[in-house]
């Protein structure tokens, strides 16, 4: 996880999405306020560049707010012994697996492990992308999404 988030060390933010990301897994929050304030700091590392545009972005969610005790119970008990990889197997229907190659959280490695354990599963990686696929690369994520669902299609 730290070699994706290194990479971007330099930026001004960085200091404190790093010890907002530390605080939100340590769960140091109580409420669903703080949560968000968390969150919002530590977004930036999710973006493969974080400018204006991405800023913005973040802004539109700040009205959402996310309850902690889910986020509390999965960072403090759940996430270690967390593994559903064993299973993948028993995925059965065609697969699709997008990540982004600057996502620190579900990148590159843990796309091609998930596609791997799901036979005949499509594997997507996108370039100068973070975790928020979707919106940093939303034509590229668009044909993927309809390539992959034109491919298995019924005629």
């Amino acid at each position: 996880m730290d070699a994706g988030i290194e990479k971007r060390s330099d930026e001004p933010w960085y200091d404190d999405a790093r010890a907002a990301l530390a605080a939100e897994e340590a769960g140091e929050f109580s409420t669903d306020e703080q949560l968000a304030e968390l969150a919002m700091r530590e977004f930036p590392l999710y973006f493969a560049r974080f400018g204006d545009r991405e800023r913005a972005y973040l802004e539109s969610l700040r009205s959402e707010v996310p309850n902690p005790d889910p986020l509390r119970l999965f960072n403090l008990e759940i996430v270690q012994t967390f593994d559903l990889r064993p299973e993948l197997a028993q995925i059965t229907v065609p697969t699709l697996v997008i990540a982004g190659d600057d996502d620190f959280i579900t990148g590159p490695v843990c796309a091609t492990e998930v596609a791997e354990g799901i036979a005949g599963a499509e594997l997507v990686v996108l370039p100068e992308t973070g975790h928020f696929i979707f919106y940093e690369a939303p034509t590229a994520f668009r044909d993927a999404v309809l390539s992959f669902l034109g491919a298995v299609a019924p005629a």
